[in-house]
């Protein structure tokens, strides 16, 4: 690991959040921001730590202002954007992200939409999402940057399944 790449340091950045050490999850996110100020993970360290930090706000605000210089990293965000929506009570403001002239999605992000049809009531189209990427991770490793990690089970919570959840 190279100490002077953004990268690294905002790895630290993460851990400090996790361990509960906001002061140095913030130092070290701020030396990670300058020595990557580009850097896709550093900025993807910055949504983490200000959402294990409970800033959801603040981690809005820093998806909202990179859309706005690069649109089509729109769905790098959706899941802290759906949260901060739904936690305001505008499900349906979360719901026309998923309506973008050709938004390409995941399974995470698939699930999350499914997520939002239930609020609103829509569960027939939402199970056909659920459907759809429950199928899909089938050809997906479990582990890895490309697996599917606990999809399996959020699907199957979403479908009222407890059982099949709990043991995914």
């Amino acid at each position: 690991l190279n100490p002077n790449q953004g990268i690294t340091i905002g790895r630290l950045a993460r851990l400090w959040a996790l361990l509960g050490a906001e002061k140095e999850a913030r130092k070290t996110l701020s030396s990670a921001q300058l020595a990557s100020p580009e850097s896709d993970s550093v900025f993807e360290s910055a949504l983490f730590v200000n959402v294990v930090l409970g800033e959801i706000g603040e981690a809005a605000a820093l998806v909202e202002s990179m859309v706005s210089s690069n649109p089509d990293r729109i769905r790098t965000g959706f899941r802290i954007l759906n949260r901060r929506d739904v936690r305001a009570g505008d499900v349906h403001k979360a719901l026309a992200r998923y309506e973008l002239p050709g938004l390409v999605t995941n399974i995470q992000s698939d699930i999350d939409h499914a997520w939002l049809l239930q609020l609103v009531g829509e569960t027939e189209k939402a199970d056909k999402i659920l459907s759809q990427s429950l199928i899909a991770i089938r050809s997906m490793p479990r582990l890895g940057f490309r697996g599917y990690q606990v999809s399996d089970a959020k699907i199957y919570a979403l479908r009222g399944m407890k059982a099949e959840a709990l043991t995914a």
